[in-house]
């Protein structure tokens, strides 16, 4: 067990006492630590009622969620940088005390995804600056598709390697490529 709780004493906003407003326990799984239970306390404002969850542990873990960003990351490159099998993750999991089923793999490796998409999203201004400062891009795209699938385009910079976007289409026709290039 490891208990964990605001840092806070007293509310940013009124400067007054934070109280106890309820405790729970969870289960989490870390790549440093395992499967541990994790005592969380959250403390609220008497004044204008604002809940301070524990920072340390948001930190760690996204809300909602038994596994942190490091297992999300882990069984995301796994699987997608070392083309790992669900059976062959589950099985390195297992040596970092991590046990969780063979669905609960995909679901965080489909997370990982959408966390990748939103980083990505938000590193754009960023990217762009630093294409600028090399003193532009050489633009590839590249599609790919397995059989009846839709065909995954990808846009990749090839000056930095950047991959700058990616997007499913039904087909490679004009009709579908076009707006990908805008």
């Amino acid at each position: 067990m490891i208990r964990f709780r605001t840092a806070k004493t007293f509310c940013p906003k009124c400067k007054v006492k934070l109280k106890v407003h309820y405790t729970d326990t969870r289960k989490i799984y870390s790549l440093d630590i395992g499967a541990f239970s994790a005592h969380r306390t959250f403390m609220y404002c008497p004044v204008c009622k604002k809940v301070h969850p524990p920072e340390e542990l948001e930190e760690m873990v996204p809300r909602f969620s038994n596994a942190g960003y490091d297992v999300i990351v882990f069984i995301g490159r796994l699987i997608f940088q070392k083309h790992h099998t669900i059976k062959e993750t589950l099985t390195v999991l297992g040596s970092y005390n991590i046990f969780i089923s063979s669905s609960e793999v995909v679901y965080l490796a489909q997370k990982f995804i959408i966390y990748l998409s939103i980083i990505h999203y938000q590193a754009g201004l960023k990217l762009k600056m630093q294409m600028h400062n090399k003193g532009g891009y050489i633009l590839h795209v590249d599609g790919t598709s397995e059989g009846a699938s839709p065909y995954l385009i990808t846009a990749i910079d090839e000056v930095s390697n950047f991959i700058l976007t990616n997007v499913k289409v039904l087909a490679e026709s004009k009709e579908q490529i076009v707006p990908f290039l805008k």
